[in-house]
């Protein structure tokens, strides 16, 4: 009971991004989709880019109490 659960779950998000990316491929220009499938790509990419300014190898301090 509980692996079904799990199953629904994990794979439930899956069959409704399908669903809905079916839906605007049905309604919008393909090239539209791409273009924005690709800026949020590099939205995406830029977050971790940033970081936090911690280096490689650097300890960030932490408070004492």
């Amino acid at each position: 009971m509980t692996a079904g659960r799990v199953h629904t779950l994990l794979y439930a998000p899956n069959a409704v991004a399908l669903v809905a990316g079916a839906g605007l491929v049905a309604v919008t220009d393909h090239r539209v989709l791409l273009a924005v499938t690709g800026a949020a790509g590099l939205g995406c990419a830029v977050v971790p880019a940033r970081g936090r300014g911690v280096r490689s190898g650097e300890a960030e301090e932490v408070p004492r109490r």
